[in-house]
């Protein structure tokens, strides 16, 4: 989405904001597990997850997969 806004365009957000971080992969768990999980929603979730800084996944790492979801995109 990044990315995308510094083309000028702007993307919604696949995941709504507002709401914790335990009830949004809460709600990813749900779609995993009936087949309905893009990869659109994990890179939403994980950027979320980086600007709130949470650490139940190391920074990095999420940072890291954010990057290999977004290049898919292309």
């Amino acid at each position: 989405m990044d990315w995308a806004q510094g083309c000028g365009v702007t993307i919604k957000p696949v995941i709504p904001p507002g709401g914790s971080l335990s009830q949004m992969w809460g709600e990813l768990i749900t779609n995993a597990s009936e087949g309905a999980l893009t990869s659109a929603e994990i890179a939403s979730a994980l950027q979320r997850s980086i600007r709130r800084k949470s650490v139940r996944i190391p920074i990095a790492f999420q940072v890291i997969l954010v990057k290999i979801l977004l290049s898919n995109f292309e």
